[in-house]
């Protein structure tokens, strides 16, 4: 194939030969193309890509995704868990209070303790009529609320 003269020059006497042109998606049958792809699934799982958006970058199904990439998969999932991890635990050290609440929770065992009704509040009759031995019996519930009662 020849090429007339451009804007920038003569190609008179040249032979131009069209490129060849690699496709922006990884041939996954081809080494190279193979090991590129191998490190752009760790990326992309790392970032939370989900197989389905990895596999529309790379122009393959699932099922092949899975079966040849599995390794990649799980590091690059493994990578974005510690990331996360890793923010989590720098939010709890800049003092917010959820990420400690959360953290708190999930590592430490802490639940959150259902709030019982409080006792009604007595009046000045009720108190003044009240015996030693009732007024001892209201404190002790309030007192081992949460505990599961007197032992």
């Amino acid at each position: 194939m020849r090429a007339r003269a451009g804007i920038h020059g003569s190609t008179a006497g040249k032979a131009v030969t069209p490129k060849a042109h690699k496709s922006a998606k990884a041939d996954l049958s081809d080494r190279s193309d193979r090991s590129n792809a191998a490190a752009r699934v760790e990326e992309l799982a790392a970032l939370g890509c989900t197989a389905e958006e990895i596999c529309a970058q790379l122009d393959c199904s699932p099922e092949k995704l899975r079966a040849r990439f599995a390794p990649q998969l799980r590091r690059g999932l493994a990578r974005l868990r510690h990331r996360l991890r890793q923010l989590l635990l720098d939010s709890a050290e800049a003092g917010k209070l959820p990420a400690q609440i959360w953290l708190g929770r999930l590592h430490l065992g802490r639940v959150e303790e259902e709030r019982q009704p409080e006792a009604p509040a007595r009046t000045r009759e009720e108190l003044a009529n009240m015996t030693t031995s009732e007024m001892l019996e209201d404190y002790l519930k309030i007192a081992t609320r949460g505990r599961g009662g007197v032992s």
